[in-house]
């Protein structure tokens, strides 16, 4: 069996239907994780980044290649 320090709570609720739902209970879980704490200061930053771009290409490369047209000397 396995061996862990972490105990879930998983119970199985009954809906109208007849049919069962899974319910997990993850508060033992998140008490032990480590959170990220870090990561909106990321967020904002690219964030930032992304709002200073005055405009945005999206190109579909396997319809438009041969739509291109490139200078025979390029």
């Amino acid at each position: 069996l396995f061996k862990s320090f972490i105990r879930l709570l998983i119970l199985f609720i009954f809906k109208k239907d007849s049919s069962f739902k899974l319910c997990i209970n993850y508060y033992s879980f998140n008490k032990v994780i480590v959170k990220n704490y870090y990561l909106l200061f990321f967020i904002l930053k690219i964030l930032n980044r992304i709002f200073k771009i005055k405009c945005f290409f999206k190109i579909n490369f396997k319809k438009t290649y041969y739509y291109v047209k490139i200078k025979e000397s390029n």
